[in-house]
């Protein structure tokens, strides 16, 4: 076999239902391992392509003029060119590497590949969990695919990819906390939150000084990737051991190998799943693989090898604990996995905090301690849940719910007397069926409860007192139902409004767009009296119903004057427009300039 050859390669569908096209060319240099080199090449030329193969057709190729492939299995190769000369066509030669056949011959190598739609077809006929196991996440060891090439090629294919928002957001998914609402208590914890029950059975103490040995140790130099897990390991299970004696025994981390694998650590926690990932890394140079990427990997491995996990994964979102270690050591972040479906969704909980000496101090160490706090509470949740949902399995989740939000009740509000004296009515139980978003930033959705629609919705703030006072005036939706739920977030239920149409959509004669615009002024100068400002009456947010009503919508912004205030400066330029004063806090000569500017987009004069 003569060296330093360039063969040209080609792509084309097994059963001849695509023209070959030609990919890219290669250089054999030799016979030997080059070979496997020029499979891989050509595997990562078809993920280049969006191009999925089966599994058991990783990268099968074919010379052009193999007889097994005539015209009439393949119509198509007959047309693909010979660009080398007859005398540079050598004999055959044939290697196996385990199940995969590589043929090849200096000519026009072809990579025959079964459609991806029906791989589709055929994925989608089998349970999430199913699909899971076959994923091409799990295809190879967690080390080697999340190094930088495997990583971004994954990340190619729509339904394989995780779910982290590279290379670009992965939309229509809620926030971590909304999916499973540990993460929100994580979170509530690391931010300072000390109002939580589960703080008071930590034994406190007993966790601080674990977390200044873990500092300490992985501040220290390791030459062996080996040793630094093993230096930490001891304080990282002193760390999740640090509990109330009264409390269940935790479930050690440790290393485990399966498959032909050997694992970072994890925590093999209620029933054999495993609730906690830990990866180590010394150094990230050259083409290491990426930490918390080897972490979704991690979870993945062991989520298709647990029979427990087989049970609830058609059932539930399946939260995990990511933590990695890096770069020397002394660097720590911890991340929140989630499964959506045979995906999993992959989110930072903190930024990267310091184990050197120099952050003890600093905030940075009460903020690992912080971190580390959460991640005790994070893990009992997890082994809680899923002792609890083994007892009694939920029902399957309908493939258009995966990326929904995993809340199903809120509290009631204004809260009546009955439903205070009876705490089995404090909650009213809906469930979500679809998002109507228009807007990705806004996570607004459609729900049922006792058989009839309603709209749910999530925000970072809200004003419950400026909607009843509106929904009273008979100018907003009623509102149903108002929680603080973990992380920050709100829920807010409120009655659907059918056919409602935005104020500047609805064709109406001089007199109709009077009557609105006065109505408008009388609900905003009541609610001035009452010391209440919206602060975002655009035509955005003022609908009219099907029976001609004016509502005002989105409260979020709305509280008392003088003390609510604009999130940041990066505003719709209308809310901007006009206003004199530099700073956030919304005034009542807000709510009239915007109004102002809103009502006379809907004048003859416009």
């Amino acid at each position: 076999m003569p060296t330093h050859l360039t063969v040209p390669i080609y792509v084309a569908n097994s059963d001849g239902s695509r023209r070959p096209k030609h990919i890219t060319r290669y250089t054999i240099q030799d016979e030997g391992t080059n070979l496997c080199a020029l499979r891989d090449f050509a595997a990562a030329s078809l993920d280049d392509c969006g191009i999925e193969l089966p599994e058991n057709l990783l990268s099968r190729l074919l010379v052009l003029d193999d007889p097994l492939f005539s015209p009439p299995a393949i119509p198509m190769l007959k047309d693909l060119p010979h660009e080398l000369p007859d005398d540079q066509r050598l004999g055959w030669d044939e290697w196996t590497f385990s199940s995969i056949r590589i043929h090849e011959k200096e000519g026009s190598v072809v990579i025959l590949y079964e459609s991806g739609k029906r791989r589709a077809e055929q994925m989608a006929d089998l349970s999430e969990f199913q699909q899971a196991k076959k994923a091409k996440l799990i295809s190879k060891s967690p080390s080697e695919m999340s190094k930088p090439l495997n990583y971004e090629a994954i990340q190619k294919s729509p339904s394989e990819r995780i779910l982290d928002d590279r290379p670009t957001a992965d939309e229509g998914l809620p926030p971590v906390p909304l999916l499973y609402s540990g993460f929100g208590h994580f979170l509530d914890i690391y931010n300072g939150c000390n109002d939580f029950s589960e703080l008071s059975i930590l034994d406190l103490p007993r966790l601080q000084v674990a977390v200044e040995g873990f500092a300490e140790a992985m501040s220290a130099f390791f030459t062996d990737e080996d040793a630094r897990p093993d230096a930490g390991l001891p304080f990282l299970n002193e760390i999740f051991s640090s509990r109330k004696s009264q409390l269940p025994s935790f479930a050690h981390l440790h290393a485990q190998s399966f498959r032909s694998l050997r694992t970072d650590e994890h925590n093999i926690a209620a029933y054999n799943a495993a609730g906690t990932v830990v990866v180590f890394k010394n150094m990230l140079t050259g083409n290491r693989s990426i930490p918390e990427v080897e972490v979704a990997c991690y979870v993945a491995q062991l989520n298709a090898r647990s029979k427990e996990v087989s049970t609830l994964f058609d059932r539930w979102r399946m939260p995990y604990l990511g933590i990695t270690v890096v770069e020397i050591g002394h660097q720590v972040t911890f991340y929140a996995v989630i499964s959506v479906g045979h995906q999993y969704r992959l989110v930072s909980l903190t930024p990267t905090l310091s184990c050197l000496v120099a952050s003890a101090n600093s905030d940075d160490r009460k903020r690992l301690r912080r971190a580390f706090a959460a991640a005790l509470v994070l893990d009992m949740l997890i082994f809680a849940d899923i002792c609890r949902l083994l007892k009694q399995l939920p029902p399957t989740i309908h493939p258009d719910r995966w990326r929904l939000p995993a809340v199903t009740q809120l509290r009631k509000y204004p809260l009546s007397e009955s439903s205070a004296e009876n705490p089995s009515d404090v909650h009213l139980d809906f469930q979500i069926e679809h998002d109507q978003r228009s807007n990705p930033s806004r996570l607004i959705y459609i729900a049922v409860s006792e058989g009839q629609e309603i709209v749910i919705k999530f925000t970072r703030s809200y004003c419950p007192r400026l909607h009843t006072f509106c929904a009273e005036l008979g100018h907003a939706p009623n509102l149903l139902a108002y929680e603080r739920l973990p992380g920050g977030w709100f829920g807010v239920a409120m009655a659907y409004i059918p056919f409602a149409r935005h104020l500047s959509d609805c064709k109406a004669d001089a007199a109709e767009r009077l009557r609105w615009g006065n109505q408008l002024s009388e609900v905003m100068n009541r609610f001035h009296e009452a010391g209440l400002v919206h602060g975002d009456l655009r035509d955005s947010n003022i609908v009219v119903d099907g029976e001609g009503r004016v509502l005002l919508l989105d409260f979020d912004w709305g509280g008392l004057d003088g003390e609510a205030t604009y999130p940041t400066w990066s505003l719709n330029p209308q809310l901007l427009e006009g206003r004199t004063r530099h700073d956030f806090i919304i005034r009542k000569e807000d709510d009239k300039r915007i109004l102002e500017y809103t009502l006379s987009l809907t004048s003859d004069d416009r």
